[in-house]
């Protein structure tokens, strides 16, 4: 949870945000109000952060896949694979649960 202000928003209200890589060809295809801002404490160039309650639940998706397709071999080469899977699927529960629970729409 960080507040809207931390991804540029004048508004202190908190919110659940993700942050997430992308590969370089896929930035600009986003923006505010899609939910999808430069990530706030990392490297703008390759991460961009979500505001769970702004963005699309097809979108996340999509950005969570697109995401994990980016960060794949590189975790592969300090996690194994297993592992990798295991983040991937932890972050689906966590989207479908935000959906169930009425977090995002």
């Amino acid at each position: 949870m960080r507040a809207r202000r931390k991804v540029g928003i004048d508004s202190d209200e908190v919110v659940d945000v993700v942050n997430m890589k992308l590969p370089l060809e896929m930035f600009g295809s986003f923006g505010a109000a899609d939910g999808v801002y430069p990530a706030y404490h990392m490297n703008k160039l390759h991460w961009i952060s979500v505001v769970l309650s702004d963005a699309a639940d097809d979108l996340v998706k999509f950005l969570v896949n697109a995401s994990y397709e980016a960060t794949r071999d590189t975790m592969g080469k300090t996690l194994s694979n297993s592992m990798v899977r295991s983040v991937h699927m932890l972050l689906h529960e966590a989207m479908d649960s935000a959906v169930r629970e009425g977090l995002v729409p």
